[in-house]
Formats: C-alpha cells, sequence, structure tokens
C-alpha cells in the first residue's frame, strides 16, 4: 500500500497523473461535448414536466363520452 504522503507528494509534483477523467482534462466553457450533455441533464426535468402537465391538460380538455 502507498503511504498517503507519497501520494499526495506524486499528485502535486505530476499533476498530469491526477487527471484521470475527460471531466479533469477539459473545462465546461472549452469542451462542446460537456456543454451538450450539461444542457441536456438541465433541461429534462423541465421536458418531463411539460409532458406531464400537457397530458393533463389534454385529458381534462377531451370532451366526455
Amino acid at each position: 500500500m502507498i503511504p498517503p504522503a507519497l501520494a499526495v507528494l506524486t499528485v502535486a509534483l505530476i499533476p498530469g497523473a491526477a487527471a484521470a477523467c475527460a471531466t479533469c482534462l477539459d473545462s465546461a466553457y472549452g469542451s462542446r461535448t460537456f456543454n451538450w450533455a450539461f444542457v441536456g441533464l438541465m433541461l429534462a426535468p423541465f421536458g418531463a414536466a411539460v409532458g406531464l402537465l400537457g397530458g393533463v391538460m389534454w385529458a381534462c380538455r377531451r370532451p366526455r363520452r
């Protein structure tokens, strides 16, 4: 097992090794792919709410048989 002090020292001296994932390597303002995913995740709840309310309004307004 690596001692914690050695791990901290390694990350401090070699920052490239600490960047393990794509979000660590790209900023939110520099990568279009990250921005589209972020926007999609932000808009998904609003889309679900609009769909649910639209379905309720459609069910309430249609003529009774």
